[in-house]
């Protein structure tokens, strides 16, 4: 079951608070920053079925990837690389969340 929450804020990709599939969000990862795109869900994945598909492209990223026939690749991330979600709903970027990594996060360290 999906959670929505009630305001805007960050929220961990971990335990039972994750988007829709298909539902528009901002997701944020400390090496890869604040970023806008949808929300995919595939359980078939073998490596993560929790991903992130890029909805900002710019000019010079797509001559890049034009330049070896991949102006159609889509960029995606997954949960670990951006462990914390908040939806889109029109709002400007927002601010990253004050920690890095969600206190959930599988592999972090206490």
């Amino acid at each position: 079951m999906a959670f929505i929450p009630t305001k805007m804020e960050w929220l961990s990709y971990f335990g039972h608070r994750r988007p829709i599939n298909g539902q528009k969000i901002f997701y944020y990862g400390e090496m890869i920053g604040v970023w806008r795109g949808t929300y995919s869900l595939d359980w078939n994945d073998p490596y993560c079925p929790h991903r992130m598909i890029c909805g900002e492209r710019d000019k010079e990223t797509d001559e890049v990837l034009s330049q070896y026939g991949l102006a159609d690749l889509p960029m995606t991330v997954d949960r670990m690389d951006a462990p914390w979600w908040m939806p889109d709903e029109g709002q400007d970027k927002p601010a990253p969340p004050s920690e890095p990594y969600p206190e959930d996060y599988p592999s972090r360290e206490t």
